[in-house]
This record gives C-alpha cells, sequence and structure tokens, in this order.
C-alpha cells in the first residue's frame, strides 16, 4: 500500500478542521498584520481591473440608484392615481406618502417601493396602504396618537 504524504493545503484544511477557533483567530491576526500588504493588493486589481470597476461604480452609483428608485416608486403612485385619496392633492408627486391602514405592518411601504418586483405576499401589503399627501399623512399619524394616548390615560 502505497502512502502519499499530505500536501500543504491538505494539511491547513486538517488543521482548521481540528482547532476552528484556533485558525479564525489566526486568520484575524494575519489580517491584522497585513494591512499593507492587502492594501496593496486591491490596488493592483484595481489596476488590472479597470473596467469592472468601473462598470461596477456606474451600476452602483448614488445617480443610477436613486433614478431606479424613483421610477419604481413614481409607477406605483400611477397604480394608484397619482393624487391624494383624502384630499386630492397633486401639485408635488415627491409629497405623496403611502401610509397603512392596518396596524399590523409587516413591510413599511418605503422599502416596498424600492423594488423593482414584488411577491404576491409584499403586493398584497402594498395594496393595503392608502396614497395620501405628507400633510393628511402627518394628520394620520397624529390622531393614532392621540387615540393611542387616550386609551392609555383610560387605562391609569
Amino acid at each position: 500500500m502505497l502512502i502519499f504524504p499530505l500536501t500543504n493545503s491538505e494539511k491547513q484544511k486538517a488543521w482548521r478542521d481540528r482547532d476552528p477557533e484556533r485558525a479564525r483567530a489566526a486568520r484575524k491576526r494575519w489580517r491584522e498584520t497585513h494591512v499593507e500588504y492587502r492594501r496593496e493588493a486591491h490596488k493592483r486589481w484595481r489596476e488590472e481591473n479597470k473596467e469592472h470597476v468601473k462598470e461596477y461604480s456606474r451600476k452602483h452609483s448614488k445617480q443610477y440608484y436613486h433614478g431606479t428608485l424613483k421610477t419604481t416608486r413614481l409607477r406605483y403612485i400611477a397604480q394608484r392615481g397619482s393624487k391624494c385619496e383624502i384630499c386630492g392633492y397633486e401639485k408635488c408627486i415627491g409629497a405623496l406618502h403611502f401610509h397603512h391602514i392596518l396596524n399590523n405592518k409587516t413591510v413599511y411601504p418605503a422599502t416596498l417601493t424600492k423594488k423593482a418586483k414584488l411577491s404576491p405576499a409584499e403586493q398584497e401589503e402594498l395594496d393595503s396602504c392608502v396614497l395620501v399627501c405628507a400633510n393628511c399623512h402627518a394628520e394620520l399619524h397624529e390622531k393614532e396618537r392621540q387615540s393611542a394616548s387616550r386609551a392609555a390615560c383610560n387605562d391609569l
């Protein structure tokens, strides 16, 4: 029977498997002591992959990100009629908010309007919202706060 010696990578794997906590501490020490080396390696990688970096930056820049969000939000606002469902305000679309009618919030409307495509449950959540202007939205929340404080006073 032939016995082959373990390669370095096999030895390292066996060591990591035997004592994972010690291996984790060793990796942490290496990262802390080789900061400059890692920084230089990152610079080299960025120099060698300029096209990839440029494409990534373009896709993830704030301008691109906010442009996508804005069009998605506008689409949902257009589905709801593009005006406040209470007072009919329609001058500025930026002043329109989604307000939950039900108290059992699972996902906030602001996070839903950031998604390009919604699951059926998320679409149902958005459908349970009312499109209101900022002023009516503030008034609705004030009414909720007042009724909650009255209920708290009655409990005393």
